[in-house]
């Protein structure tokens, strides 16, 4: 991509210059009205040099941000899958816990202590991702 984009300076600059690569100006006497009409037909040609370069750089850019979008929606559906087979198996955990005190304690027992021990640790998490805030900078981090 680098090439590209140097290539298109290089044009450009062949064009502005025309010592550079671009036909040399005459010697001969110019009218005033010949020499305006250069100056006008060089000053649309380097607006439409400028214009194509502003769309190739444009079209450059397109690219580069939809190859970030199709990463970031990579990532986002891998971290989905893995947060549902995360729950499954806590789900799955939870039941084997449950089964496993089920000769011991009552069942609504160890549902309760199961659902407290839950209440406690989300309410750790929240008081961590809540509490760690300074409030003199406000709610954003």
């Amino acid at each position: 991509m680098p090439n590209l984009q140097s290539d298109l300076q290089s044009d450009l600059q062949s064009d502005i210059h025309p010592t550079a690569g671009g036909p040399a100006p005459s010697t001969g006497d110019v009218g005033v009205a010949e020499a305006l009409e250069r100056v006008y037909e060089s000053g649309q040609e380097l607006l439409v040099k400028k214009l194509e370069l502003l769309i190739r750089e444009t079209a450059i850019e397109g690219r580069a941000l939809i190859d970030r979008g199709r990463k970031l929606i990579d990532s986002a559906l891998l971290a989905g899958v893995g947060v549902l087979v995360a729950l499954a198996g806590w789900l799955l955990a939870v039941a084997g816990v449950l089964r496993a005190t089920e000769g011991l304690v009552p069942r609504f027992a160890a549902e309760i202590v199961v659902g407290a021990v839950h209440c406690a640790i989300g309410a750790a998490l929240a008081y961590r991702a809540l509490g760690s805030r300074d409030p003199r900078q406000g709610r954003s981090q």
